[in-house]
């Protein structure tokens, strides 16, 4: 029942927990923050990756390899029967917001599966978290002020190279993945998304800006990728959605025939 879990969990945290969890492989670990919904109006429970061990795919050889063998974290263990109108919970890897993932994927409707293929495409498009430039990005933020500490901490191993707990061995591990891994694997996850149904095979509009600042007057650009037959573009330009709950047209919403100009900050 989405409307009734909505009140209980911020199903839009979950399924964006769930991308980055499927995107990486992090061991199975999480926490979970909610305020007390009994009391009052509140966001909904939040997941929390507690421990990304296994995420960039690095194995102790420093080679790409993920951490249990399985490169597609697609897969969910759950299932449901609708005759008897019951769900099993998965009890694999992440399934705890998985099952709760899983369930409103079996159960939830049209609204929820485009939800789950709005948020992919926000997080692994244009200018999303998961683009291979974000993520190379936020890797070498991280690594570059821990770099020449990591001199000690290996130390403190006593360059221990049977595991692999040299700074030169530290180093190698992060190219492998600046190099090799990060580069590839916003395309591999994408299919593996939609070979898992997660994400259509239908390509989303692009926009020829992704955000940011133009000259008052700039044209905008909408284009669909190899477009089926009789598609078409809708758009608003005030944020809202172009589509109702339940796939109707909203009755704001416009339909795209050439580019926009753009006169003022707009939201399209």
């Amino acid at each position: 029942n989405l409307p009734a879990l909505r009140s209980r969990v911020d199903v839009t945290n979950l399924v964006d927990f769930m991308i980055a969890f499927m995107f990486g492989n992090s061991e199975d670990e999480w926490r979970s923050v909610s305020p007390n919904f009994t009391v009052g109006a509140g966001s909904g429970a939040r997941f929390i990756v507690n421990d990304a061990d296994g995420w960039l795919s690095v194995t102790s050889n420093n080679t790409i390899g993920a951490w249990d063998g399985n490169d597609n974290n697609t897969a969910r263990a759950a299932s449901y029967n609708a005759t008897a109108n019951t769900f099993s919970p998965g009890r694999a890897m992440g399934d705890g917001p998985a099952s709760l993932f899983s369930a409103l994927y079996l159960v939830g409707g049209p609204d929820y599966r485009l939800l789950i293929a709005d948020r992919i495409h926000k997080h692994l498009f244009g200018n999303g978290a998961l683009t291979p430039a974000k993520n190379d990005a936020r890797l070498r933020a991280m690594c570059s002020p821990i770099e020449r500490a990591f001199i000690p901490e290996s130390a403190r191993w006593a360059y221990d190279t049977t595991q692999n707990r040299s700074w030169a061995s530290w180093k190698t591990a992060r190219d492998v993945c600046l190099n090799t891994w990060i580069p590839g694997r916003t395309t591999t996850v994408l299919a593996q998304f939609r070979s898992a149904g997660l994400y259509p095979s239908l390509n989303a509009p692009t926009f020829s800006q992704n955000g940011g600042s133009v000259a008052q007057g700039a044209s905008l650009t909408l284009t669909i990728p190899s477009p089926p037959a009789g598609a078409v573009i809708r758009y608003t330009l005030d944020g809202s959605d172009p589509r109702l709950p339940g796939g109707a047209v909203a009755p704001g919403a416009l339909l795209y025939t050439s580019a926009l100009t753009l006169g003022q900050n707009t939201l399209v």
